[in-house]
């Protein structure tokens, strides 16, 4: 799963994944699947990140809508994409 930069512009789904394992590429596959197959829509942008890596603020507006799958980050990061 690649993360595409300038694909992201016309994206409203940003899902960020754990990259270095197989069940966080499991976790992001299922969200893409749901959207591609059961929604009709491809417009789901993945991003991989490491642990203690900083989130893709940049990517993120008010119609951003983001899932996190197969990790978390603490509080304070979570309170800054509100």
């Amino acid at each position: 799963m690649m993360y595409n930069h300038e694909s992201t512009k016309m994206n409203t789904k940003v899902l960020v994944l754990h990259h270095d394992d197989n069940d966080g590429c499991c976790a992001a596959w299922v969200v893409k699947h749901y959207y591609d197959t059961v929604m009709g829509v491809n417009d789901v942008t993945n991003v991989p990140v490491k642990y203690n890596q900083e989130p893709p603020l940049h990517l993120l507006d008010k119609d951003t809508t983001l899932y996190i799958v197969d990790f978390s980050y603490k509080r304070p990061i979570l309170l800054q994409m509100k």
